[in-house]
């Protein structure tokens, strides 16, 4: 009986060891292939940074066949990066594309709380002049965003553009009260006063 016992668990003692060694080999090929593919989405990300970062540099250097080709490789590294929509974007705006208007909605609606996207779109829809698009994504800022000076700016932008002299005039009032003067401001000055309807200040722009 006790010879019976031992056999038992001699074969059982063999059998685990069996499992034991195989499972071995199984588990070092799942961790090796999570490990590979962490490692092939890290080469890919990095791919797509170094290739943003050169399309960024012909993009200011208004080299469009350079920034293309970049854009290529960042889009196929990493598909739908919203740093790479971003760069698409700005790529063509270079070119004059209407269709930058649509990837400035579709980086908007990714991310709904950034200010400075929504203000991207906003500075396309006007260029576009697609004043409906441009009036859409000024109501979607909060109370508190409007204070802003980007944001007023944007405003003022949409209200010259409308030709609505007495909000243009409000809103310019309004930024100068709260920012210190720059180009921007100056330049929307200018304009504001080439639309008044008093010859002598719309002569003095």
């Amino acid at each position: 009986m006790l010879l019976l016992q031992s056999r038992k668990k001699s074969r059982l003692r063999r059998r685990l060891t069996i499992l034991g060694l195989l499972a071995i080999p199984v588990a070092g090929y799942f961790g090796w292939r999570f490990a590979g593919e962490q490692l092939l989405r890290r080469y890919h990300v990095w791919k797509q940074q170094k290739a943003l970062v050169r399309a960024k540099e012909f993009i200011a250097q208004k080299d469009p066949a350079g920034a293309k080709l970049e854009l290529d490789i960042a889009l196929i590294a990493v598909p739908g990066s919203p740093e790479a929509i971003r760069v698409a974007a700005d790529f063509l705006q270079l070119v004059g594309s209407p269709q930058e208007l649509s990837l400035r909605r579709q980086i908007v609606d990714q991310d709904p709380d950034s200010v400075s996207d929504r203000l991207a779109m906003i500075t396309a829809a006007l260029r576009l002049r697609d004043y409906n698009a441009a009036r859409d994504a000024l109501t979607a800022f909060t109370p508190a965003q409007v204070e802003q000076p980007a944001v007023l700016r944007a405003y003022l932008s949409y209200a010259l553009a409308m030709n609505n002299r007495p909000m243009a005039d409000a809103l310019f009032d309004r930024l100068a009260a709260i920012a210190a003067p720059d180009d921007d401001m100056r330049a929307l000055h200018a304009m504001l006063l080439r639309q008044h309807p008093n010859e002598q200040k719309s002569a003095a722009a």
